[in-house]
């Protein structure tokens, strides 16, 4: 009686572990999916926000000559578009 209590016990703490394995490997895909959601939606908004500064960019270009202010346009879309590609790297590993 007891053997069959104690079979009957382990049955039971192996099935629970497996369900908990299962359960981590179930948080680990959504973790994974919400981390490519985020990183797409962080692309898509520093996208727009660098295609808002690139049309507002051409546009000065056409009214000035105003150099220096043109590059400085240049180089924070630049910059936008890499950070917004570390985040969505860094949002992608977790």
């Amino acid at each position: 009686m007891i053997e069959k209590l104690n079979y009957t016990l382990d049955k039971n703490l192996n099935s629970s572990k497996f369900y908990g394995d299962y359960m981590n490997d179930t948080e680990n895909v959504l973790q994974k999916t919400l981390g490519n959601i985020l990183s797409a939606a962080s692309m898509l908004v520093f996208s727009i926000i660098a295609l808002f500064l690139a049309t507002y960019m051409v546009e000065y270009v056409a009214n000035s000559a105003n150099y220096q202010v043109v590059g400085n346009y240049i180089l924070l879309s630049a910059s936008i578009i890499t950070g917004s590609a570390v985040i969505a790297g860094n949002l992608s590993q977790k």
